[in-house]
């Protein structure tokens, strides 16, 4: 929650005379409320067509909603506040800071939520800097990646801060054949942070919810009686009731093409019974170098498959995968191990045990939300 603060100033003068002012500020900790995400992305203006920002001398852009536009970065020191962006029609990423020359883009108090559902990811690329953002209803919130990469440049750092960002309702797609929607298979992957290899990335106090979007892509809920609900009255759900899926094949086009997600078998929507396949909060790769460095501190994770997924980032000599303090998680993962404090929470898998700072007890311990002791964590 925000912490007000109010300091008063008294001044007494040589002749006795006394003077006071106050100031108050508030000073915004933990995770984002509702009621602070509520007001970001509050426009002033609205562009229509995809966008570029080219400059190199430190423009500040307020208050644009992008509508049905994309926006693209290829200069360096640029800041946009108070923004909404809605991405265009295409497959392409809403926000793109995958030129080489883009540098320190700064992104304030900005929404980024398509307008038209599609497969498609909220920003990709390095370099960039979110502070109090709100990434929804995309395939995958945050991918990063260096564009041109060679296997030389193992190790690159990343350049991408994540300070109280928002990301949640990954939109589940489905596809009539492998590779329609993913590579290999017929749903996409969804990964609310996605990394590719490079080092020094931060998150800081961010909310990173993997559970899919809700009457949104091919994510359809239903009543028993087969009335399809309203986005509102899908997520004010009980957590014991029964989430139905339109039947396969039954809407325009022919979707959803397969189940859109796997039930677990626990019936409890915080037991993790919408949370797979393939969902995860963090998706740690090293297909570009092996992914190092991070400062993670102060987030909360909820769901995915395995919440953090590190099995494609193995340790390599002289690695180390950063400090992690601080962090909470919930117990809606899909995959519940033996269930109790055992879900699958943190699953780094590659031995980095001796080669991260990841106390579980103690000052600046990563636990659940209720602050119960994680004890299937994988390094």
């Amino acid at each position: 929650m925000p912490t007000t603060l109010t300091v008063t100033a008294t001044v007494t003068d040589a002749g006795g005379h006394v003077g006071s002012a106050t100031a108050t500020a508030t000073i915004a900790d933990g995770v984002p409320t509702d009621a602070e995400i509520a007001t970001w992305g509050q426009t002033t203006t609205t562009v229509t067509s995809n966008t570029t920002y080219s400059s190199t001398s430190g423009q500040v852009v307020n208050g644009v909603h992008f509508d049905g536009a994309r926006v693209s970065f290829t200069g360096t020191d640029i800041t946009l506040n108070d923004c909404l962006i809605t991405g265009d029609a295409s497959g392409s990423a809403l926000v793109s800071v995958t030129n080489t020359n883009a540098r320190r883009i700064v992104l304030n108090r900005c929404v980024i939520r398509p307008k038209t559902p599609g497969n498609r990811n909220g920003i990709q690329g390095q370099n960039f800097i979110f502070n109090d953002c709100l990434i929804e209803e995309v395939t995958d919130g945050v991918s990063v990646a260096k564009s041109g990469y060679t296997a030389a440049q193992s190790g690159w750092a990343t350049g991408v801060e994540l300070h109280r960002v928002v990301i949640r309702r990954l939109s589940r797609w489905t596809g009539a054949a492998p590779g329609d929607v993913h590579p290999t298979d017929r749903v996409t992957h969804n990964d609310g942070f996605v990394q590719a290899g490079g080092s020094g990335t931060v998150l800081d106090r961010c909310l990173i919810d993997a559970r899919p979007a809700l009457q949104v892509g091919h994510v359809l809920l239903q009543s028993a009686a087969g009335v399809v609900y309203t986005k509102a009255q899908a997520y004010a759900l009980a957590d014991t009731a029964a989430r139905i899926s339109v039947p396969i094949g039954s809407q325009p086009g022919g979707w959803p093409y397969v189940a859109p997600w796997d039930s677990n078998g626990t019936g409890l929507y915080s037991r993790g019974e919408m949370s797979g396949p393939d969902f995860s909060a963090m998706m740690i790769l090293s297909s570009q170098g092996p992914s190092t460095d991070f400062t993670v501190t102060g987030c909360e994770f909820r769901g995915g498959e395995n919440m953090v997924n590190g099995g494609g980032n193995p340790w390599v000599t002289g690695a180390h995968l950063g400090v992690w303090t601080d962090n909470r998680c919930d117990r809606s993962q899909a995959n519940q191990g033996s269930g109790g404090n055992n879900t699958n929470t943190y699953r780094f898998s590659g031995n980095w045990a001796g080669h991260i700072t990841f106390p579980l007890t103690g000052p600046g311990a990563n636990t659940y939300i209720d602050g119960a002791t994680m004890t299937g964590v994988q390094f």
